[in-house]
């Protein structure tokens, strides 16, 4: 288990979410905002609900509070660009927390509870994965919502972002 493996992952986790999010630009405010029958709602719904993710386990993980963040309810964040900005500061704070913890840090054990109240305990890592998990399930969600408004979408592939790395390097 070592960090770099992770740094990696969530690399690719903020590309991706990027590639994404120029697919969203496509559309109209209307359409971003469209109320959609499939997993959280519009894909204004579906990227605030995944920021939200990622934001409260990043927080989690960096000062062992457990928060619900409720991005979709923030007056601020009702205009794309906002979002985008909001969405740019997760990554960096993920980005900083990543680059600062050891191989040792993955192991900690960290307590949390669901709504249901039942605590649970995982280790740093396998929280990671399911927030990396949660966000490529969503991104996928949104990649099939852009196609049906007929939308510009594109591959999330991990073999991609690394092609277009070494292409950059």
């Amino acid at each position: 288990m070592h960090t770099t493996h992770f740094r990696e992952l969530f690399q690719y986790n903020n590309w991706a979410n990027q590639q994404v999010w120029e697919c969203i630009a496509a559309l109209d405010d209307e359409q971003f905002r469209r109320p959609l029958d499939y997993s959280v709602g519009s894909i204004q719904e579906q990227v605030l609900h995944t920021m939200n993710v990622e934001l409260r386990f990043f927080h989690f993980f960096r000062t062992n509070e457990w928060i619900l963040f409720a991005l979709d309810r923030d007056p601020l964040l009702n205009h794309r660009t906002a979002i985008r900005q909001r969405w740019d500061e997760i990554a960096v704070m993920a980005d900083d927390y990543l680059s600062a913890i050891h191989d040792a840090d993955l192991l900690r054990e960290m307590t949390y509870q669901f709504s249901d109240g039942v605590p649970r305990k995982n280790q740093v890592w396998q929280l990671m994965m399911q927030v990396y998990g949660h966000s490529m399930d969503h991104r996928a969600q949104i990649l099939a919502m852009l196609h049906q408004l007929g939308a510009p979408t594109v591959s999330q592939d991990y073999i991609r972002y690394l092609g277009q790395r070494n292409i950059e390097s």
